[in-house]
Parts: C-alpha cells; structure tokens; sequence
C-alpha cells in the first residue's frame, strides 16, 4: 500500500511538473511574441502553477468513467426554480472530453439553469467542419430533450471555433447565444508545437479560421491578456461584433476551473433573462 502510494505521488508529481513546462513555454512565447522579458514575479509563478494545477485536475477527472460514456440530456431536478433561459450546452476543448466542464455544469445547476449538457469532442485528426456537423446534430438533441426551439451555447478554446463553424455553416436558428472562453479566433502561434489535422487548422496566420468572427448570434468572448495558449493574446480578443470580458491573470485551462469566469459566464448567460429569476 505505501509503494503504491508513493508511486502515485511521485507520477502526479512528474504530471504536474509536465504541466509546468507546457504552461512556461506559452508564457515565454507570449512574452517574446510581445518583444518583452519575461519578468518571473509572483504573479506569474501563481499563474504558471494554476495553469498546471487546472492541466492535472481536469486531465484526472476525463479518465473517470463519467467522462467517457455519452450522456443522455436531461434535466438534473436539484428541487431548484429553474430559470427560464434555454437549455446550456457546453463544448469542450480540442484535447479535452465533457468532464473537463463538470465543475462549470455543476456552477450553473446549481444557480438554478435546468438544462446543462456537456458534450465530447473527435480529437486531434478531425476538422472544424466535420466538428461542426457533429454539433450540429447535438444541437438538435439536446433542443428536442428539452422541448425548445433555443438553445445556448458556452465553449472552451477550440470549441468555440466548432461552434462557430456550426453556426456559419449549418445556420445559427437554434442557438440563442453563444459564449466562449479562450478561443483563439485567428489561430495561435502555440499550434506548431502539436500535430493532427484539427491542431494544423489552429496555425496563426492561416486560413482555417477566416469568416468564423463575427458569429451570427450574439457572442460573449472571455478572454485572459495573460492566455499562456491563444498566442497572441489579440487572437482572443478580436474587435467589432461581440462582447469582450477580459479575466486579468488566468491561464487558459485554468479558465475552467475560474470563479471569475463561472461569474461572467453566468451573467452572459442570464442577458435577457425575466426579472425575478434565481442568482
């Protein structure tokens, strides 16, 4: 039992040292993608070490089993008014399955939003298009479940580029609104260091992505200036036709794991919605 868990200690340790790596190499690109040193203070050692923690909390909980079968739509019944928006579907990153955003689900059931519906992705070799159509069809199931015509959806990173995609191509008559956080809108400079068809579309400056900014619907865009991942950061803030939140100092998967985003999240969410509602 002690060799077992001194094996297990030592294999987090050497995960989360990994993550660091990762999380000081983006800062480093961004920094000199800036034509500035990279000033090692404490402010960017917590964001290093968030971005890290995020990597192996959320990598941890998408080997669970719940992360790895398809869920059924339905509606949670916490005993909570449900608010009177449409049903939420969020969509993970590239790399990433549904249980990467269990905590934001469980942050949003519990403000009283019934629907919340995570979906999975294809992985790194499938294209935005082929992304796109599966969402589409999700997008279709998850509004008959829950018996509306709207829906809303949150996405992280590259899901917000599938789901712009989808809205592009496929029409946007389905979907309400759409939030996404850290999605890098013009590519990232990050992407030459990862390989498959779906990373290749990601490259800055190439032509994947033209046409996705500005969505069809209207479009909360949450975004870090200190993303370590969308390189440059003006990739996750593109202007004209959305709104823009910055979160000073998060990371990018530690956007998943942010009050400070659930929050915005949250208000997004509720734009539009009835006087009286639940908070």
């Amino acid at each position: 039992m002690t060799q077992a868990l001194l094996l297990l200690m030592l294999s987090l340790l050497l995960w989360f040292g990994w993550a660091l790596l990762l999380a000081a190499v983006g800062i480093a690109v961004q920094a000199t993608d800036r034509n500035e040193p990279v000033a090692v203070d404490a402010r960017l050692i917590a964001l290093a070490a968030r971005e890290a923690g995020a990597r192996v909390t959320l990598s941890a909980l998408g080997w669970l089993a719940f992360g790895r079968s398809r869920p059924i739509p339905v509606a949670p019944g916490n005993g909570r008014t449900p608010r009177r928006t449409p049903p939420v579907l969020l969509v993970p990153g590239l790399t990433w399955n549904r249980a990467s955003l269990w905590p934001m689900r469980t942050f949003l059931v519990q403000r009283g939003f019934a629907w919340v519906w995570a979906t999975d992705r294809g992985g790194r070799e499938r294209p935005l298009a082929a992304e796109a159509g599966d969402l589409a069809r999700t997008v279709e199931e998850l509004a008959r479940a829950a018996g509306t015509d709207r829906v809303d959806i949150v996405a992280f990173s590259t899901g917000g580029l599938v789901a712009a995609w989808y809205l592009r191509h496929h029409g946007g008559d389905r979907v309400r609104r759409l939030i996404t956080l850290g999605t890098p809108w013009k590519g990232t400079r990050m992407a030459v260091f990862g390989r498959g068809r779906g990373v290749e579309e990601l490259r800055f400056g190439g032509h994947a992505l033209d046409g996705l900014w500005p969505p069809p619907v209207p479009t909360t865009c949450i975004h870090s200036p200190d993303d370590p991942v969308v390189v440059p950061a003006s990739s996750g803030a593109p202007e004209h036709g959305g709104d823009l939140v910055a979160v000073e100092s998060a990371g990018h998967v530690d956007m998943l794991l942010s009050a400070r985003v659930y929050r915005a999240v949250q208000v997004a969410l509720s734009a539009g919605e009835p006087a009286g509602e639940p908070t």
